[in-house]
């Protein structure tokens, strides 16, 4: 995760998410948000305060990676 600009109470925070890549096993989610400044100056700017790569994996009852389910 990487943290590119702060937050200010009271601003508006929206969060994007996308699949960028579904493997046999596992899935990378990438997440990205951004700012609407309305609590402090500039008001109306927008900009991405963080993003990140989050990656699952699916896992058996024993924590051992198991095939995806089937999209459909």
């Amino acid at each position: 995760m990487t943290f590119l600009r702060p937050v200010a109470v009271g601003d508006v925070v929206c969060c994007y998410a996308r699949c960028v890549k579904r493997g046999t096993t596992s899935i990378s989610i990438n997440i990205e948000v951004w700012v609407k400044k309305v609590a402090s100056e500039p008001i109306g700017q927008r900009y991405k305060a963080t993003e990140a790569l989050f990656i699952y994996v699916a896992v058996d009852p024993d924590g051992k990676p198991r095939p995806l389910p089937v999209q459909g």
